[in-house]
């Protein structure tokens, strides 16, 4: 499971930033409620909140700080551009796996982990999401901000509170860029892809994955996460960057996650050495393939 900050879109996880933000200002001004934030009211409360919510996630993005983690997959396994892009210009093979098997993974982590087809939008169709997301998220900040002061956990009069409420927004926002990882643009459609990633955002806490205590500063919904990323990112070096990723083994799955093995145009694999390795390493029931696509 790689940094997907560090992918080829440079969009990822920034997908609706600041777009969903503006639109919540908007939303809010058209249907107000009351709402104090840093001894301001109303729209005035709103507007300070926003601006520093537009900055703090500004510095997340920027600095890599937020991010999430994530394993890509497609339905197409002979494209030629994947080859290119991912197989060493053709030279390499592509792993086909069981969806099932995928999905009982998933269901191994119920708090942590989510399998998603990718739904591809033209640009369009993704500002409508945005702004829909943007109303169903002012919606749920209000309910949380008002049962919050219905149980007294927070207080109007008390200026601390404030770090509460844009705690509130925080994680709502968070909540929802880490859901745009299921949405791409339409020009990445031939990719026809899945994902498998981390349903909580995550910050980039050196504490929270390096050490055996976990301190989460009080984030219930942090913990199962922490737990399954604890002591287990490694990175790889290029020539100019690191990138963080969680490894995965394969002796967590039975063997019957692999289903197939197609070998790409430029790949000189004999098929009786494959087969061979296949089955010195337990795969029996692997069926291979190879690249129809005459590129060399």
């Amino acid at each position: 499971m790689s940094d997907i900050q560090k992918s080829n879109d440079s969009r990822e996880l920034k997908l609706f930033f600041p777009r969903l933000i503006h639109y919540i200002e908007q939303q809010y001004i058209d249907h107000p409620f009351p709402f104090r934030y840093k001894k301001m009211t109303d729209v005035s409360a709103m507007l300070v909140m926003t601006r520093e919510a537009i900055n703090f996630w500004n510095y997340q993005f920027a600095n890599g700080a937020f991010t999430n983690y994530v394993v890509c997959f497609s339905e197409k396994p002979d494209v030629l551009s994947q080859w290119r892009g991912y197989a060493d210009d053709g030279k390499g093979c592509c792993i086909g796996f069981s969806k099932a098997q995928l999905d009982e993974y998933c269901l191994s982590h119920p708090n942590i982990l989510r399998l998603e087809k990718v739904e591809y939008l033209t640009d369009e169709e993704l500002d409508a999401h945005i702004y829909s997301a943007a109303k169903a998220a002012l919606s749920f900040f209000s309910e949380q901000t008002d049962k919050a002061l219905d149980e007294k956990k927070i207080s109007n009069d008390n200026p601390k509170d404030d770090i509460q409420k844009r705690y509130y927004f925080d994680h709502i926002l968070g909540t929802l860029f880490v859901d745009s990882l299921g949405l791409k643009s339409k020009g990445f459609v031939e990719e026809e892809e899945w994902r498998l990633f981390l349903k909580s955002p995550i910050h980039k806490n050196p504490d929270w994955f390096n050490c055996e205590e976990m301190e989460t500063s009080g984030l219930p919904w942090l913990e199962d996460t922490i737990s399954f990323l604890q002591n287990k990112l490694d990175y790889c070096e290029t020539d100019n960057d690191l990138i963080s990723f969680i490894p995965i083994s394969f002796s967590e799955f039975p063997q019957s996650v692999v289903t197939q093995i197609w070998t790409g145009p430029k790949n000189m694999i004999s098929g009786n050495d494959l087969d061979s390795f296949l089955k010195r390493n337990g795969y029996d029931n692997v069926v291979r393939f190879r690249s129809s696509i005459p590129y060399r």
